[in-house]
């Protein structure tokens, strides 16, 4: 080896000086392409073939090219309600995020902050170590036949030992090939990188003791005490400011005592993002009084709220803490006493118990007092003392006793349709337990039969969480109400935002729940196969989603064969593993016929080409089924409207007319004689309303609308209804009746 050259770039040259080196210097330059860290590995071979190795890794601090942002307070320090300046300086014209929390709450849980590395997270590349079928260790007996040839007696000794020791396949050593390995490279060589002899004890257990951080507080000097405190936020700045180059902020700071946190983000349209280094500005005052309030207490409860006094001056001081007065809380203590003096100590804390009780219901104010008391009985502190006093404002709420109960009615009403009932009289029955002052009535009146619903569109436009049934539910409803919006022209560009980040999200996390085969299930590979039910219901809403977000054919296409080759012969779908959701709380027959019919309305309403021998199959095996009931003959008869079978649809149709229930142009079906639910009640009802929309005769809108009056007496208070199948379905049903 005569030189070493090309090192990552470098153009040194280190020559050979006589037999060795020992030691020499490497010099290169990195670019701005290293953001993270890098990794030096440095070998040689050793005259007997060895290979000896070391590596290292180096961390980089990450920058981007917008480093030139600064925010600075204008004091460290400042006393409770005063006000501070911020100080922002940027390379050029910018738009700047600040936030500034409490300390306190950045130790309860791991803050999701936006810092230089959560940028550049997205372009680094975890290194991946290459798998190898080399042996990463040397057996003792092989190390040793490298060494001489055992004797006989020495063999006989390593049988004796190798009884009482086993042999593991790994070491508590390292070597050129642990190197190599950590660096990520993959050797092909006859040179010796493995070296070091495998373990021949027991496992030693690994202990890892567990390290705490202690943060102390750095007290400065006394200031100005803020008469009244009642501002006790955990976020204080949470604002956007334009920068031109620099600019000063003037805010007055909370009243809590406490550090806050500050961080500035900028974006600047010719330097990009560029982040400020953390700064810190402290509320403080020597003395201060802390009360610990609940959010919320039930009417009668005692509360046992604790006055914290903190004195951090160099001398002892006499307080005498008082409560004030509230018409919501009234004293339980035996002493009735509402002040108390105390000789609180230098850098000391002392702690009294409020015993109070709420007495009526509603925002409750709890203020406390602490003052110096000059008529403290004993020596407490110098002879001479400033008058110092704290004042702490807290509101918390007084709940009623008793559990909530609450109860719903709807109604549609139609003023121009002289069929229907165009008025209404509810009788409001109040239990006798109810809690004295705490009934309500409310009267919400919408001239949108989903009114009520648009009106809470956050019950509807959630985030798809959970397993894959709860996904689907949470998923779908972002879909139809995506869809409701549009027709009706009121869909706002925050809304249509908000909701088609749901579907994305929600189509990335159902893709976490298919199988090898295509199917999908609640717990996906935990699952020995698929559901029938959840991959019909997955095609039908993935078939949707393709004209507002982007969606894998294939994964559209591996679905709906995996449902095609689980048709039986007598053309039913099988019924593939279990969901959460009941369909209608049927038999095992005739649910068998109840999800073929699921399965062909969810491949026909996504608009999929199925062949004619599926359908006809499916044909004769909804229609095969004699002893149906309600539920069964509701979602058959749609799914031969759909199939286009309409004599049998509408002889299905007329039996379930023959079976209705009737009252006050209202017309629904209940299951109720065979244990069902009210839930599939609304389920059974809305499968017909979907067969008379289908088939738009005069008559079938009639018997629609008293179906429609029936539906909107079972929309909740907030406009939805119940379980994973009947809202969406529902929701459906009635959006279908606008779009």
């Amino acid at each position: 080896m005569n030189e070493y050259k090309d090192f990552i770039g470098s153009t040194h040259r280190h020559l050979k000086s006589g037999s060795s080196i020992g030691k020499f210097i490497l010099k290169f330059k990195l670019d701005d392409k290293i953001i993270s860290n890098y990794h030096l590995l440095v070998y040689y071979v050793s005259p007997d073939g060895e290979v000896v190795s070391a590596t290292k890794e180096v961390e980089v601090e990450p920058c981007l090219n917008n480093k030139v942002v600064e925010a600075n307070w204008s004091h460290k320090q400042i006393t409770p309600g005063g006000t501070a300046s911020l100080l922002l300086e940027t390379k050029s014209d910018s738009l700047c995020s600040i936030s500034a929390i409490d300390k306190a709450t950045t130790f309860m849980d791991n803050l999701a902050t936006l810092e230089t590395k959560t940028i550049l997270r997205p372009y680094l590349q975890e290194k991946e170590t290459p798998e190898s079928g080399r042996k990463s260790c040397v057996p003792p007996v092989k190390k040793n036949r490298e060494a001489s040839a055992l004797t006989e007696a020495d063999e006989t000794m390593w049988d004796l030992k190798r009884k009482k020791r086993f042999v593991y396949s790994f070491s508590e050593d390292y070597d050129s090939y642990d190197i190599f390995n950590i660096f990520g490279v993959t050797t092909i060589t006859n040179f010796r990188v493995v070296t070091k002899p495998c373990y021949t004890g027991p496992i030693p257990p690994t202990n890892n003791p567990v390290q705490f951080l202690t943060d102390q507080y750095d007290i400065q000097n006394e200031e100005k005490i803020t008469p009244i405190r009642s501002f006790f936020p955990e976020t204080w700045l949470w604002e956007l400011v334009p920068v031109r180059s620099a600019a000063v902020i003037h805010r007055n700071l909370p009243h809590t005592i406490t550090s806050w946190t500050t961080n500035v983000l900028c974006v600047s349209a010719s330097d990009g993002v560029g982040f400020s280094k953390t700064t810190e500005i402290a509320t403080f005052q020597p003395f201060f009084v802390d009360v610990l309030t609940p959010y919320s207490i039930k009417r009668g409860e005692t509360l046992y709220l604790h006055t914290i006094l903190f004195n951090y001056l160099h001398y002892n001081i006499p307080i005498r803490v008082t409560l004030g007065t509230s018409n919501s809380l009234k004293l339980v203590d035996i002493l009735n006493r509402k002040s108390f003096s105390f000789c609180v100590s230098s850098n000391n804390t002392v702690t009294h118990v409020f015993e109070l009780q709420g007495v009526e219901i509603g925002d409750a104010n709890v203020t406390v007092l602490a003052e110096l008391d000059p008529s403290y009985p004993g020596q407490c502190g110098p002879d001479i003392l400033v008058n110092k006093r704290d004042v702490v404002f807290k509101t918390f709420f007084i709940e009623p006793e008793g559990y909530p109960v609450q109860v719903t009615k709807s109604a549609l009403l139609c003023g121009s349709d002289i069929q229907t009932i165009n008025n209404v009289t509810w009788e409001l029955n109040v239990p006798s337990d109810t809690i004295p002052g705490t009934a309500k009535a409310k009267v919400t009146i919408n001239g949108d039969i989903l009114g009520q619903t648009i009106q809470n569109l956050d019950d509807l436009i959630m985030m798809p969480t959970g397993c894959g049934e709860q996904i689907m539910a949470n998923l779908a409803p972002n879909l139809y109400i995506l869809k409701y919006l549009n027709a009706i022209k009121n869909l706002t560009p925050t809304v249509k935002h908000k909701i088609i980040r749901n579907l994305k999200i929600g189509y990335q996390r159902i893709l976490n729940y298919v199988h090898k085969d295509g199917s999908f299930s609640a717990f996906g590979y935990h699952d020995p196969m698929g559901s029938m039910f959840l991959t019909a219901f997955v095609v039908r809403t993935l078939q949707d989603l393709k004209q507002y977000i982007y969606v894998d054919q294939k994964i559209i296409e591996r679905a709906v064969s995996w449902i095609l080759s689980h048709q039986l012969e007598n053309g039913c779908f099988s019924t593939m593993l279990h969901v959460f959701q009941d369909m209608g709380g049927t038999t095992t027959e005739n649910s068998t016929a109840g999800l073929t019919a699921y399965v062909m309305i969810s491949l026909l309403d996504g608009n999929v080409d199925v062949p004619e021998s599926v359908t006809t199959n499916a044909k004769y095996c909804i229609r095969g089924h004699y002893h149906l009931d309600k539920y069964t003959l509701a979602i058959s008869s749609y799914a031969l409207l759909k199939i286009n079978w309409y004599s049998e649809a509408t002889r299905m149709l007329k039996k379930l007319f023959q079976i209705s229930n009737q009252k006050d142009n209202m017309l629904w079906w209940t299951n109720r004689d065979i244990n069902g639910s009210a839930a599939s009640d609304i389920e059974i009802t809305s499968y017909v309303l979907l067969s008379l929309l289908h088939q738009r005769t005069p008559e079938n809108l009639a018997r629609a609308n008293a179906v429609v009056q029936w539906l909107s007496t079972k929309q909740g208070p907030r406009g939805g209804f119940r379980s994973t199948q009947v809202h969406n379905e529902k929701f459906l049903v009635l959006a279908f009746l606008v779009i």
